[in-house]
C-alpha cells in the first residue's frame, strides 16, 4: 500500500468514520435479528490499557472484528453484556487494530474502506 494510504489509516477521525458507517449498517444484524449474546464484560476493566490481544478462530469475513467494535463501544459507553441502544457509535472507540490477508483487503470497495478502520 502506498505511505499516503498508510498515513489516512492513522488519522483518527477517518477511523471513527469508517466505524460510524461500518457500525449502523451491521447494528441491526447483530442486536435486532440475530440477538448477539455477550458475556464478560466485566472483566474489561480488569484488562490493561495497552497491549491486550482479542484472538478469533473464526473465518467469517469481518463478523467476528465488526462484533468486537461494537463491544468495545457499548463497554466504552458503560453497557455490561449487551450493546443496548448504538449511541456509541457517535464516539467510537478506535483503539483497535486488526490482523487480516493483504489480499482479502485488496478484494473490493468494502474491505479497502474496512482496511482503513485498522487493518495491519
Amino acid at each position: 500500500m502506498s505511505p499516503l494510504w498508510e498515513r489516512i489509516k492513522k488519522v483518527n477521525l477517518v477511523k471513527k468514520l469508517v466505524y460510524a458507517l461500518v457500525g449502523s449498517v451491521s447494528y441491526p444484524g447483530l442486536n435486532i435479528f440475530n440477538k448477539l449474546e455477550i458475556t464478560g464484560t466485566e472483566h474489561f476493566s480488569d484488562l490493561p490499557r495497552e497491549n491486550v490481544l482479542f484472538v478469533s478462530n473464526h473465518q467469517t469475513y469481518f463478523a467476528d472484528v465488526i462484533c468486537f467494535l461494537h463491544i468495545f463501544g457499548a463497554v466504552k459507553w458503560g453497557k455490561k453484556n449487551k450493546l443496548g441502544f448504538p449511541v456509541y457509535l457517535f464516539n467510537p472507540y478506535t483503539r483497535v487494530y486488526f490482523v487480516a490477508a493483504e489480499e482479502t483487503m485488496k478484494a473490493n470497495w468494502m474491505t479497502r474502506l474496512f482496511a482503513l478502520a485498522g487493518a495491519l
